[in-house]
């Protein structure tokens, strides 16, 4: 087929994240996928940071998620969901969640009142049966540099973590609970993408460019509009105002 075709796509949503309905940019049958590579963190969480819509994205399902108070299977009485409450425990689950979402996946770290360090917990230990849980540490799955050398077939042995000090703590699993995000599918599970391989893949990952797109595009429609608002409004009468004599632009103005 010859000549330079055109498309056009009938909604206003999809022609401003793929091209404008011009055929060499848009998401058509021509286009062809890119190949996977893990997501850069540090670039989606300045993402979440600066832009609105990827906060929404981020933290929108975990705020939804707790808006009715949460139950505990069991624990009839309520005793032992209060006494996990007073520790922490919902605000843990919902900084895990917002990291699950942003990072692909989080770690809950319980912590006990028998502990003795002042800067933390030994976590190279498991707890002892009769510790008094005192609270939850959280961090996301960015923070935690898991190696193949860290495994026991496909689960961890323990999960690394560097603190703010600079020293890294090895966290044993029993204090654990783990977030995971969307599943990485196996055929995209290579040696390279162990922290996606075993937390999971970020809920920004997949809008990630379409946010940026959005915010260019619109960033240049608003610029066009306000430049030359007087050839994308229509008004009766404006052509006239404006050939008025010395006050046809202040005419327009108070209008």
């Amino acid at each position: 087929m010859s000549g330079k075709r055109k498309t056009f796509q009938d909604g206003p949503y999809k022609n401003l994240v793929t091209g404008l309905g011009e055929i060499g940019i848009d998401k058509t049958e021509e286009t062809k996928a890119s190949s996977y590579t893990p997501a850069d963190l540090a670039e989606l969480a300045r993402m979440q940071m600066l832009d609105g819509l990827a906060d929404i994205v981020v933290c929108h399902p975990v705020d939804t998620a707790f808006m009715n108070d949460p139950t505990l299977a069991g624990d009839d009485d309520g005793e032992i969901l209060e006494a996990a409450m007073q520790a922490g425990l919902v605000e843990a689950i919902q900084s895990a969640g917002e990291e699950m979402r942003l990072t692909g996946g989080a770690v809950i770290v319980k912590e006990y009142e028998e502990e003795q360090t002042g800067n933390g917990p030994d976590l190279k230990e498991a707890p002892k049966e009769r510790w008094t849980l005192s609270g939850f540490r959280v961090y996301g799955a960015g923070e935690i540099s898991l190696q193949a050398s860290d495994f026991d077939g496909d689960m961890p042995t323990c999960y690394p973590v560097k603190l703010m000090d600079g020293n890294e703590v090895r966290i044993h699993p029993q204090r654990c609970t783990v977030f995971h995000g969307k599943r990485l599918p196996g055929a995209l599970k290579n040696p390279g993408c162990i922290r996606e391989k075993f937390f999971g893949t970020s809920a920004l990952r997949p809008v990630e460019k379409a946010l940026k797109d959005i915010a260019t595009v619109t960033g240049s429609v608003v610029n066009m509009a306000t430049e030359t608002g007087t050839l994308l409004v229509t008004i009766d009468g404006i052509n006239e105002l404006l050939s008025k004599p010395d006050c046809g632009l202040k005419d327009v103005h108070d209008l």
